[in-house]
């Protein structure tokens, strides 16, 4: 009986009715203000997350430099993040392209070097095989100068080798160069 009443009172009280309304739209209002304010208030985070999310799917080899906010009296956390970005994501190309470089550097230089072991080992390898096929043919002053050329040889690839091992060490910074006085004429 107790709810009967109640509920015919609420029915039939229009201001009631009028006060449920207000708060439902009221709370709507409330509810899509603040979803609308939010997404003001986080529209910068996310163009910045779509940036560095864009470049980290480009290889890190090319970026979209965040441009922050237009007016100078409002530069606030997230500019500064944004700040941050575009001096890590162009220190990040730079080292990329120093990196790439190196790499160039680094193959020419193995070519070189193979080039440069291939021939005195190539000149040593011949030589002995001239004696090892002819050796008797050959006068033993012949053979003699045969051997000293290989032997000659044989020092240039030690020479080169010991260089390159040199190098590498230099390279790996196991070794740091000693300056010492040097006569400019040399």
């Amino acid at each position: 009986e107790d709810y009967d009443n109640i509920r015919a009172l609420l029915h039939d009280s229009y201001f009631l009715q009028i006060s449920l309304t207000a708060v439902i739209a009221t709370a709507v209002f409330g509810l899509l203000t603040g979803l609308f304010l939010f997404n003001l208030l986080t529209r910068r985070l996310d163009l910045l997350s779509r940036l560095m999310s864009a470049f980290r799917h480009g290889e890190f080899r090319q970026f979209v430099p965040y441009s922050g906010t237009k007016k100078a009296s409002r530069h606030d956390e997230i500019d500064e993040l944004g700040e941050s970005y575009n001096e890590m994501a162009t220190r990040i190309i730079e080292q990329m392209q120093a990196l790439e470089e190196k790499d160039s550097l680094r193959r020419n230089l193995v070519a070189n070097v193979s080039h440069d072991l291939r021939t005195p080992l190539a000149s040593l390898q011949g030589y002995l095989e001239t004696l090892k096929l002819k050796s008797e043919n050959l006068p033993a002053e012949e053979q003699q100068h045969y051997l000293d050329i290989a032997y000659s040889h044989g020092l240039r690839l030690t020479q080169l080798v010991s260089e390159l091992f040199e190098l590498s060490k230099l390279d790996a910074r196991e070794t740091l160069p000693e300056m010492e006085p040097v006569a400019l004429g040399e």
